[in-house]
């Protein structure tokens, strides 16, 4: 759709859903993840074009057309095992070609989500990780323990294929 008002429908139908599904403070932390990207990309882009009106337009596809991609996957992730979205995936006949990546994806989400927790537990031990502000105090060392093993992990299992 490219209709403003549309996408502003489907943006707050989204948001009315999550709710539904009980995501409250999941909302927030995508709310957030959205947010800090946008300030990221659009600072970025203003430093690089002197446009402001870009930084306006990156905000409005983050609103308008991420946000509800974002609010489904939350709700997806939290509310299905992933065998059961690709029992559904295969009933709708998607072809192997798809699923066999969406699989692997799916399949290392409670795997990630659980690196996810121990590094942030390792983080509060060490007297880093106060909350999600923690991240504009120490950037690199956050990026580093919580985005480090993920990457390694898929690098790995893109070695092996």
């Amino acid at each position: 759709f490219d209709s403003l008002p549309v996408l502003s429908l489907l943006a707050g139908v989204s948001l009315i859903y999550a709710l539904w599904a009980g995501l409250r403070w999941r909302i927030l932390h995508v709310l957030f993840g959205l947010f800090w990207g946008w300030v990221i990309l659009s600072t970025l882009s203003y430093l690089w074009h002197h446009d402001l009106s870009r930084a306006v337009d990156m905000l409005r596809t983050f609103v308008l057309r991420f946000m509800p991609l974002m609010m489904a996957s939350v709700v997806l992730v939290s509310t299905a095992r992933p065998v059961d979205v690709l029992r559904f995936l295969r009933r709708l006949r998607v072809g192997a070609i798809v699923l066999i990546p969406v699989a692997g994806v799916i399949r290392s989400i409670p795997q990630s989500h659980r690196e996810m927790r121990y590094a942030i537990a390792r983080l509060k031990q060490e007297g880093v990780w106060k909350g999600p502000w923690s991240i504009l105090r120490h950037p690199v060392l956050i990026g580093r323990t919580l985005l480090g093993p993920q990457f390694h992990r898929w690098r790995t299992e893109l070695m092996e294929d």
